[in-house]
């Protein structure tokens, strides 16, 4: 039923080949884009084939993906269900993931329709299981390439010794895979490449890499996107500036490609994800970044290897690395959130590193069961709720510890740790609770606050994932470095002075 829906939709199909695969997508197919859709099909619930309707699946990165459908489904999920639409468009599958209902027409006159917002677009595959796992992730991530400075194609220009004319050669030697373990699975730097013309009066020729997270066992969509999330996360932090997620394919061996007539194509089916994204700029419109504006290349991070260490160490503080990463992605951000944010992903990852708790757990419970039972009655309450974190370390000290650990790398920046640390502590707290005059602190100077706390608590992540201290330390010379430790300087001297 599948394949004549598709058919009735859509005509035009193409030829699946075993040797499909990232390094011969060809056409539009190999652009390092979320690329557009637009496209008739088919639709229904999943569950309910039966109950099938024709509409518009239309997707961009930046607005998200919605299908406007001809009717209304006589079927219907619970109202606590997450909604999930099956279809075909063209003779490509597709599973719409956590859609939420826009429009619903059931005029008396005129045609019915219906309209849905997916969060989750995936081209090649329906989906079926409730939490549905995948074993492969292929990832292209923006400025990847000059990250990991791979040089393959090698091109000459000069003159013939005879003097007949120019001469042009070039030649391509592929490099090689990188590949480590991790626990759990394997990744992976591939190389990629794609080459278009008749081979009489022109030649196209493109390289790329790619990175590949492969697990031993299928492991949970969450998981997957968990772990090419850190490693986009790392690349934003070796590269000093947001990276973005071109595109992702998923992959499952029990999930095969089809031939025509239905048989096994002998290879595991392309899944691709498509997912609206913050700050997405085209390929064609981006700057490129050169080695020498990042903080840490690929050689210089440690390659390969650790890239997989980071894989295992980077869940320890996912939720502060997610906190401090927000800052870079939000397309705009009051500096007062921008600075807490910031603040708070320092605070979580000391906490979740270091601990930084004055007495033992047991200790610290005994002495307040002993305060409490010691207190009234009728401020045992008050008593416990005031003092049930008064075990944990003071957000100063917290920071005096992360710029000690960081130390070289960041101490340009920071100045006299004391007095960076107590500025630090002291913006957060008037912030958190309201006890600063509106205006106090300038913009710039939060600005500047926020990005030295990004920098010491970046360090002090890389340090943990096993970059040598002396590495980081190169990057403290840096023209932005220093160009930013003169501005951290002014703005701790001012929040000293305010009283």
């Amino acid at each position: 039923m599948q394949q004549k829906m598709c058919q009735a939709i859509n005509t035009r199909y193409q030829t699946n080949h075993p040797h499909r695969n990232l390094n011969m997508i060809r056409g539009s197919e190999q652009e390092g884009t979320m690329r557009r859709v637009d496209e008739l099909g088919i639709f229904w619930l999943v569950g309910h084939e039966g109950d099938a309707l024709s509409g518009r699946l239309r997707f961009d990165v930046n607005d998200g993906c919605t299908v406007e459908l001809v009717g209304i489904f006589d079927s219907k999920p619970g109202d606590d269900d997450s909604i999930r639409i099956h279809g075909w468009i063209g003779s490509n599958k597709v599973t719409l993931e956590n859609c939420i209902p826009r429009r619903n027409n059931r005029g008396s006159t005129g045609v019915q329709k219906c309209e849905y917002y997916a969060n989750q677009l995936f081209i090649g595959h329906h989906f079926t299981e409730d939490e549905f796992s995948l074993q492969t992730a292929v990832v292209e991530i923006s400025d990847l390439d000059t990250w990991v400075g791979w040089r393959g194609i090698t091109d000459f220009y000069g003159r013939r010794g005879d003097r007949n004319g120019p001469s042009y050669q070039m030649s391509f030697e592929p490099n090689q895979n990188q590949e480590a373990t991790f626990n759990g699975g394997r990744v992976a730097i591939e190389n990629s490449w794609t080459q278009e013309g008749d081979g009489v009066q022109e030649v196209k020729f493109r390289q790329w890499p790619t990175l590949k997270i492969a697990y031993d066992e299928p492991q949970n969509f969450k998981v997957v996107r968990r772990d090419v999330g850190a490693v986009q996360n790392l690349l934003s932090l070796c590269i000093d500036t947001p990276t973005t997620m071109d595109r992702l394919i998923l992959r499952r061996p029990d999930i095969r490609a089809r031939l025509l007539n239905g048989e096994d194509a002998g290879y595991e089916q392309d899944i691709e994800l498509r997912v609206p994204l913050l700050r997405y700029v085209d390929p064609a419109g981006r700057k490129p970044r050169h080695p020498y504006q990042m903080l840490l290349t690929f050689d210089e991070l440690g390659g390969i290897g650790r890239i997989a260490h980071w894989l295992e160490t980077s869940k320890l503080f996912q939720t502060a690395l997610s906190s401090m990463m927000s800052v870079q992605h939000a397309k705009q951000m009051f500096t007062e959130n921008r600075f807490l944010n910031v603040a708070f992903a320092a605070e979580a990852f000391h906490r979740n590193i270091y601990g930084g708790a004055y007495l033992e757990q047991g200790e610290f419970d005994a002495l307040l069961e002993t305060l409490v039972v010691n207190t009234p009655d009728r401020h045992r309450a008050w008593l416990k709720d005031k003092l049930q974190h008064a075990n944990q370390s003071t957000l100063r000290k917290r920071m005096r510890q992360l710029a000690a650990k960081a130390g070289e790398a960041t101490k340009p920046i920071t100045g006299n740790i004391d007095q960076w640390s107590f500025a630090v502590a002291k913006v957060r707290n008037d912030l958190t609770h309201l006890g600063s005059i509106p205006g106090r602190y300038p913009g710039g100077d939060l600005r500047s606050l926020s990005d030295s706390v990004y920098a010491v608590t970046r360090a002090c992540m890389l340090l943990e994932c096993g970059v040598p201290q002396e590495v980081l330390a190169r990057s403290a010379q840096s023209e932005s470095a220093l160009w930013l430790s003169s501005r951290v300087e002014s703005a701790v001297s001012r929040v000293r002075s305010s009283g």
